[in-house]
């Protein structure tokens, strides 16, 4: 329903695209405000109705009932269990909504059933988790937005299997070696299965399952009428 008029608040901003498409659709007279502790890559986009701003979610205040629409993508599961979500939710106006998304790694790794892709991410998960990412943080979305207080709340599930050298298996094979040094020595991985595993996700023969992305949202209450 996001349309002409509406004021949005984009969380964690990341690369700007999702913002840059708020904007378009909020237009001539609304606004859209993108956070992120690293705002290098959204910057470029900053003007006109799009507003960007360094912020830290577990630090910083947001401005009190001011957007009409809330969206965060893979930052929640981040953060640990502090209370970035009660900003988020108490930085809605009456009858806002929240959409917040976040993946569960329950299911992942090779399509194809390979023992040694399988074990690649499980280390690399195992890794984040070392720096506070929450792996099911996704599948507890439904849960923490009834808690929170908001109504008409719903969700929805996916999961994709991707072929080999796509821009999708492009993204786990940058992450894979971008921490290539800390994977080995985790002792969890030997260096032929990590350049096993690179080779599968190059391979347009190889098919690769994503984890399972939530969407969650729900809408903030409007005061009551009075009688």
């Amino acid at each position: 329903g996001i349309g002409p008029g509406w004021r949005c608040l984009e969380a964690g901003a990341g690369g700007g695209s999702i913002a840059a498409w708020m904007a378009e659709q909020v237009a001539p007279d609304g606004s859209v405000l993108a956070v992120d502790l690293d705002t290098t890559h959204v910057e470029p986009l900053a003007g006109g109705l799009l507003e960007v701003r360094r912020h830290d979610l577990l630090r910083d205040d947001l401005p009190a009932g001011a957007f009409d629409l809330v969206h965060e993508r893979s930052v929640l599961s981040w953060l640990g269990n502090g209370d970035a979500l009660d900003r988020l939710v108490a930085s809605l106006a009456p009858a806002g909504w929240l959409l917040a998304e976040d993946f569960d790694w329950a299911i992942h790794g090779s399509a194809d059933g390979s023992a040694v892709v399988a074990k690649a991410y499980e280390v690399i998960i195992s890794l984040l988790e070392g720096v506070g990412y929450q792996r099911g943080f996704g599948s507890t979305l439904l849960r923490r937005l009834e808690r929170a207080g908001l109504e008409d709340t719903d969700s929805e599930a996916r999961a994709y299997v991707l072929r080999g050298g796509s821009p999708g298996t492009a993204f786990d094979r940058h992450s894979l070696l971008a921490h290539r040094d800390a994977i080995l020595g985790t002792g969890g991985l030997t260096e032929s299965e990590l350049d096993e595993t690179l080779r599968f996700l190059e391979d347009p023969g190889s098919r690769v399952l994503t984890p399972v992305l939530y969407a969650a949202w729900g809408r903030k209450p409007s005061p009551s009428r009075p009688g």
